[in-house]
């Protein structure tokens, strides 16, 4: 199945072009860029892969039943804004109602599920009505009446019995739907490991006695720590390279590619060799792509020969770096309340010392050892609460640290370099006294994690933190 076959990756198809030129004729210029999962931009680029996996995983489900207990899923990780969301709402598209191919979609949120009970309401509120009823050993469900009987299983880690419940009530679902059940979670890394342990092994359970079944799972990089603590372990132990797909940055040949397409046709003019400058600011941040669409678009809008210049210093550079300074001060102050901005001073310091050793990664002790000498040197005046492990958790939380193959050795990448940037203007502007008057002590504690001789003998240690 190709679910993206109606979205363009590599150049606008010629009635998309006709709908911005109409959009841009009238004076339309909003929706066309959309930072944030507000709706689908108009050119997705830098994203085949992703795509490939999800139709692989749409074919095999709808493939012939085979007796085994390789679930049919995938987990789409990474940072905010990497856009696992537009993913999610390509393949909603391509499998709505109106588009039905043998899949029956249940879609979930991972807010809404605190406990796996809310599992069993959203497949029972899809099956249409039927007198059939199921029981199972401690409890039941009621098919045909979308409710659940209380049950005191219900409660218990990865429990059997809710585990059968939702097991019984997916085969009705199959059955009565003549489809086979594709959950699609967005923000999984919200929802408890319980719901996700019972969601995976009802799967697992179902696909072994013949019964297609699938998942599509999105979430920050928080999410894998939530998988390890599922009961379903065997999830990322078996094939966990096909079913773990990192969603992250893009190169900045796509981002000029996704900026300028659009803008081309809606006749707005521009230097190409300008943009190509310009997108260095969005750090192949998708969200930062769109931003910096928007803003083209904005200022192209207000001027009478609808031209958008991308000079430094120009109108679309400063709307630009508006917009990207509200998204920098909402993680400086989650960080600042903790004292953890010297710890970001640190990992920005990492970063640019390995671009400058051409692109070599962070090693899992690097990254610890960064970490690590931001708390031994907080903020004037500030004393830590959190330990350098949690620390170290919270930038994974914040989606600013990750592992692109979800392994605690890394190799990690920042999800936002231009954000340590910002940190590091913040640190040596004069006017922010608790923060440049612990610089010499930041820069004096370098050497724990920036070598000062042969740079491949700091790589070779990859120990787990």
């Amino acid at each position: 199945m190709d679910a993206f076959a109606d979205i363009e990756t590599t150049e606008l198809r010629p009635e998309t072009k006709r709908r911005l030129a109409t959009m841009a004729s009238e004076g339309r210029f909003k929706g066309v860029f959309q930072p944030g999962s507000a709706g689908l931009p108009p050119l997705l680029v830098g994203r085949q892969d992703q795509a490939n996996r999800i139709n692989e995983l749409l074919d095999d489900l709808l493939g012939p039943p085979a007796a085994s207990r390789t679930i049919h899923a995938v987990t789409l990780h990474g940072p905010r804004g990497a856009g696992k969301t537009v993913l999610l709402d390509i393949v909603k598209r391509a499998l709505g109602p109106n588009n039905s191919e043998g899949i029956g979609i249940i879609l979930l949120e991972g807010t809404d599920l605190p406990t796996p009970a809310p599992l069993l309401d959203a497949v029972l509120a899809q099956v249409p009505p039927s007198t059939t009823r199921t029981n199972a050993r401690t409890g039941g469900v009621g098919l045909g009446l979308a409710q659940v009987r209380a049950s005191t299983s219900e409660t218990r880690h990865g429990g059997s019995a809710s585990h059968g419940l939702l097991k019984d009530a997916l085969r009705h679902h199959a059955q009565v739907r003549s489809q086979r059940p594709l959950f699609v979670v967005d923000e999984a890394h919200a929802a408890s490991p319980d719901a996700l342990g019972v969601m995976l092994n009802s799967l697992q359970a179902l696909n072994g006695e013949g019964t297609p079944c699938g998942a599509i799972l999105a979430g920050t990089p928080d999410l894998i720590s939530v998988l390890r603590r599922a009961e379903a372990t065997w999830y990322l132990d078996r094939n966990r390279e096909a079913r773990l797909v990192p969603v992250g940055s893009i190169g900045n040949t796509d981002c000029a590619l996704a900026i300028g397409a659009p803008l081309d046709a809606m006749g707005i003019e521009y230097s190409q060799s300008a943009l190509m400058e310009a997108v260095r600011w969005c750090s192949g941040n998708p969200y930062f792509t769109q931003a910096l669409g928007a803003a083209a678009l904005e200022v192209a809008a207000g001027n009478a020969d609808r031209k958008a210049d991308f000079g430094e210093g120009a109108a679309v550079s400063e709307r630009f770096r508006s917009l990207a300074r509200g998204r920098y001060n909402e993680a400086w102050q989650n960080l600042d309340e903790l004292g953890l901005t010297g710890c970001a001073r640190q990992l920005g310091a990492l970063w640019r010392w390995a671009e400058a050793a051409q692109g070599l990664p962070f090693n899992s002790r690097m990254v610890q050892s960064a970490v690590n000498s931001g708390v031994r040197n907080p903020p004037l005046d500030f004393k830590p609460t959190l330990s350098e492990q949690e620390a170290h958790t919270h930038f994974q939380h914040l989606g600013l640290l990750w592992s692109p193959s979800a392994s605690p050795e890394g190799p990690w990448q920042l999800a936002l370099p231009s954000f340590f940037d910002f940190v590091e203007e913040r640190y040596r502007d004069p006017r922010w006294h608790h923060y440049n008057k612990t610089l010499d002590a930041l820069i004096e504690d370098q050497p724990s994690f920036i070598p000062e001789d042969d740079p491949d003998d700091a790589l070779d240690d990859s120990s787990s933190p």
